[in-house]
């Protein structure tokens, strides 16, 4: 602030103390006046000289001093001065990614920097965004936040930071940045009236190994077990070594375990019988390069058997067999006339053998089920256009022909894998082509689709009626499970096994007159929502620690779900230390620190005040000691 220049008042004193310092001279009597008069002209001279030589050193040194104490409360920035009566905005990126096991040495950094600052107070914020960094604080306050620093699992980027706390003169940012792209520096770039310090903690070195997702299939070979399966992603430079990944229930009971060496993405498979205990799962990583603890939640949520209805015009033992297991399924067969009262709380309708299709079963949804549609030996195209909104075409006769497995169909997600190498494959001949855009799901050797589904509709076909003079698909092994699966993607369930900070979950129901919970050991919160016509939305607060949670409304369980870390807080991924420097090279405002140098005294003392005091004090003592000299030797 200008008011620091009050200050050069101080000046007055050297002139008022050089006009005191005046003596009247004495009158001497001479006889030769002229003579007097000369000599008398001569010493006025150079005294009037010798006192304006000392006034100007005494002024000089006066200002100097005076510079020198205002040098070292204020900083040159831009040509523009600026008085340090805050230190600002002090930020600690309190995340896991950024603290992990070593919160300690943030603590003392913060320590170390807050306490070296001549100011007595500044704005303390960290991820958490709490009531705390509202309001200045001073030091004390700061230093006791310092000490009870604790990780925090909410992610923020740059922009979120500065947009909380009214822009200050000085901003510290300690952070690793893998949350900002270069993009978001943009601000600071721009904002060249106040000071940035970028302390920069070094991520892109930093080895690790977490889960990247999660999902739930049936075993193929069992189809009475789930199988588990959990893809692990690595950040770049984890290209070598071993780590071992269990699977521990909610009792702390290990389930099993994998030895994984990494270099390769990594698909980790786990059997779970269809009877056991628990449905919360943790998934834990071990290895030595790990950079802390990575444990995955996974919530299993409850599951029914799928509703099969078959509509049959003639008996299909192929049909009944796979579908016939009570344990798996709840089948219903009809051979004759349509009871459209079963087509309530049906999930798979099976249409067989059909001539014609039965008219609006499919085109009007007289039922939301997914169906499956099998053709007769012959059938009306024009039917199955109007009322399967399909357009077929009679195939020529090719003979019978290999069936082929189309490759990166999510149906048929581990069943190729489960085929043996060089295992025959089933024959079919096709009666029929499809015209549609639709998904392909068994090709036959000449590239025409055997068993697809439609794009924008649950809709399943078969181009072969499934009767042995036709293909021997039904006696195949990959029959069972491609039944199945489209069985099971029949059902309307949710099948969101993990969740993330700030996503939202879907609840079957929701009450506007009592608000959810989400509760936890020892947690409880009211999250925001919204209500939808299948039921709600739950919003998951951003400052939940991993973990498995309920959803409640009064006392009734409405959903449970298990959180987990953002990715982007183990992948370790944003721009280098290099890349920040050379973004900013050219910005004299910004500052950008690696944090390996939190020791340095000259880190440390960057933004309080600047070294030309120094200079300024240097000047001061030589104009004292100028005055010296005009005193002693002038005469």
């Amino acid at each position: 602030m200008n008011y620091f220049f009050w200050f050069l008042f101080f000046l007055a004193f050297p002139i008022i103390v050089h006009l005191f310092n005046f003596r009247r001279a004495k009158k001497l009597l001479f006889t030769n006046v002229k003579f007097i008069r000369k000599v008398s002209t001569e010493t006025k001279s150079k005294t009037r000289l010798k006192h304006f030589l000392i006034l100007g050193a005494r002024l000089f040194a006066f200002l100097f001093l005076i510079a020198a104490f205002i040098l070292s409360l204020i900083k040159l920035n831009s040509n523009e001065l600026s008085r340090i009566d805050s230190m600002g905005l002090l930020y600690m990126d309190n995340s896991n990614s950024a603290i992990g096991n070593a919160i300690n040495d943030e603590r003392a950094f913060i320590e170390e920097l807050v306490s070296s600052k001549k100011a007595n107070s500044g704005f303390f914020l960290t991820n958490n965004f709490s009531s705390f960094s509202n309001n200045e604080r001073t030091k004390t306050e700061i230093l006791q936040k310092a000490e009870d620093l604790a990780v925090s699992y909410t992610s923020r980027s740059i922009l979120d930071v500065l947009g909380r706390v009214e822009k200050q003169k000085d901003t510290y940012l300690i952070s690793d940045f893998q949350d900002s792209s270069i993009e978001e520096f943009e601000e600071i770039k721009l904002d060249s009236a106040n000071n940035y310090y970028l302390i920069y903690k070094q991520s892109s070195e930093l080895k690790n190994a977490f889960v990247d997702s999660v999902w739930i299939v049936r075993d193929l070979e069992d189809y009475s077990n789930l199988l588990l399966y959990c893809k692990i992603g690595y950040t770049e430079n984890f290209t070598e070594g071993n780590i071992v990944v269990k699977l521990i229930d909610d009792n702390e009971n290990q389930i099993s375990s994998v030895v994984v060496g990494m270099g390769n993405e990594s698909e980790i498979e786990f059997s779970l019988p269809q009877n056991y205990s628990t449905s919360r799962f943790r998934i834990q990583i071990n290895g030595d390069e790990i950079e802390y603890d990575n444990q995955f939640f996974v919530s299993l949520n409850e599951s029914r058997s799928p509703s099969v209805l078959i509509l049959s015009q003639t008996y299909n033992r192929y049909l009944s067999s796979i579908f016939g297991n009570s344990s798996l399924f709840n089948l219903t067969i009809s051979t004759g006339e349509i009871d459209y009262e079963l087509l309530k709380n049906v999930d798979l309708v099976v249409l067989n053998d059909y001539f014609e299709l039965p008219v609006g079963l499919i085109s009007q949804n007289l039922s939301e089920a997914t169906y499956f549609i099998i053709p007769a030996d012959s059938v009306d195209i024009s039917n199955y256009r109007t009322e399967g909104g399909f357009s077929l075409e009679t195939s020529p006769d090719l003979g019978s022909l290999e069936i082929q497995i189309a490759k990166g169909n999510e149906l048929m997600k581990g069943v190729y894998k489960r085929i043996d190498e060089g295992a025959s494959f089933p024959y079919a001949r096709s009666n029929y082509q499809i015209q549609n855009v639709h998904e392909p799901i068994l090709l036959l050797r000449n590239g025409s689709t055997l068993l697809g589904k439609e794009v924008e509709s649950s809709l399943y076909f078969l181009t072969s009626p499934l009767k042995d003079e036709y293909t021997d698909f039904a006696n195949h092994s990959i029959f069972l499970p491609i039944m199945y699966r489209i069985a099971e993607e029949s059902l309307e369930t949710d099948n969101t096994l993990f969740s993330y900070p700030n996503s939202f979950l879907e609840v079957s129901s929701l009450s506007p007159d009592l608000p959810p919970k989400i509760v936890s050991d020892g947690v409880e919160v009211i999250p925001e929502f919204s209500l939808t016509n299948q039921g709600g939305l739950v919003k998951i607060p951003n400052d939940l620690a991993p973990g498995f949670y309920h959803v409640l409304q009064g006392s009734d369980t409405i959903k449970s779900f298990g959180l987990n870390l953002p990715k982007n807080e183990s992948l370790f991924t944003g721009p280098s230390f290099a890349e920040v420097n050379e973004f900013f090279a050219n910005s004299s405002h910004v500052s950008v620190i690696p944090i390996s140098d939190q020791k340095s005294s000259s880190v440390l003392d960057l933004a309080d005040g600047n070294s030309l005091w120094k200079y300024a004090l240097i000047l001061a003592m030589i104009f004292i000691l100028l005055e010296t000299v005009f005193h002693r030797y002038i005469k």
